[in-house]
């Protein structure tokens, strides 16, 4: 390669990554525009009923409801959603989490359930 065809491209590379992300979500993600979908409150029931299986003592969580999520299609449906729940034992609020559920054909895969820290990916 020619060294200023290197350079030109080493410079549009270096102004692509410094513009800064104006959307929220992107390619692959779609964002969830029914949140009360029965089949979306189903996931999250599951999720959080998985994480619940491997918790043990006072931290074990109630779901509520969904309040924002995405979706992608990765060899199955790729969910990450932003769900209200509370700690079962304690009266404080109700607290946000993020749930990721990989859910394949018949299958579904517990991937991760965190506080939400309000940001996406």
């Amino acid at each position: 390669m020619r060294p200023h065809c290197f350079l030109a491209l080493l410079t549009l590379l270096t102004l692509l990554a410094a513009v800064p992300a104006t959307r929220k979500v992107s390619a692959p993600w779609k964002e969830i525009k029914d949140l009360k979908d029965p089949y979306v409150i189903g996931i999250a029931e599951w999720g959080v009923s998985e994480y619940n299986k491997n918790v043990t003592g006072t931290n074990k969580l109630v779901f509520q409801s969904v309040t924002w999520g995405v979706s992608a299609f990765i060899s199955g449906t790729f969910y990450e959603l932003v769900i209200a729940a509370k700690n079962q034992s304690l009266t404080i609020p109700l607290e946000e989490y993020k749930l990721g559920v990989w859910d394949q054909f018949l299958t579904r895969r517990f991937m991760y359930l965190i506080k939400d820290d309000g940001k996406f990916v």
